[in-house]
């Protein structure tokens, strides 16, 4: 809910800043469309960088790869950020894939913790993958695009920016509870 309040008001203040301040040979309702027609571009570019990502094997978003490891300069930075107390305001997109990332369902289970942790990979390729791809609408209404189109760009790439760095922080204490999972039903098969 928080991140349409949030898209709301930043079209909303990237409208009103073009009424304020009108460009010169443009009329006066067309910022405004822009706004509109630019923040649903946005969301679909998003969409379809989803779409595709979610389509490539899941071997390589293995939580083993390199990519993923947080070391523990970027675990301070996170500490730093505040990361834990503004977690619950990133919402939670497991909807789309039938994998909700908000709570642990199974934390014992390592089957489970281990497809988390997939999950966890994939949100954090497609959302970092969507900051930069969310500047594609700059070429979609050249007349504005610094006035219209990279507001909402910049936006999308910090609504982006904020679960990658949420995910990122969560994925050491996953990968910590996966490998103890592993361990204990490696014990009790013994």
């Amino acid at each position: 809910m928080i991140y349409l309040i949030l898209i709301l008001a930043a079209m909303a203040l990237i409208a009103l800043s073009n009424l304020v301040f009108p460009p010169e040979g443009i009329a006066l309702w067309e910022p405004l469309l822009a706004v509109v027609l630019l923040t649903v571009a946005v969301i679909l570019v998003d969409g379809v960088f989803a779409f595709l990502i979610r389509r490539l094997p899941e071997r390589w978003f293995s939580y083993r790869r390199p990519l993923f490891a947080v070391g523990p300069r970027e675990a301070r930075l996170y500490r730093a950020l505040g990361v834990k107390r503004w977690a619950g305001l990133i919402p939670d997109l497991g909807c789309f894939t039938h994998f909700p990332k908000r709570h642990l369902a199974a934390p014992g289970d390592p089957a489970y913790t281990e497809r988390y942790l997939l999950e966890a990979a994939y949100g954090i390729v497609i959302h970092a993958v969507n900051i930069p791809t969310g500047f594609l609408i700059l070429f979609l209404w050249p007349g504005l695009a610094i006035r219209v189109a990279l507001p909402v760009a910049l936006v999308n790439a910090v609504l982006s920016l904020l679960p990658v760095l949420l995910l990122r922080s969560n994925f050491p204490r996953l990968v910590r509870l996966h490998s103890a999972n592993l361990k204990r039903s490696a014990a009790k098969t013994e």
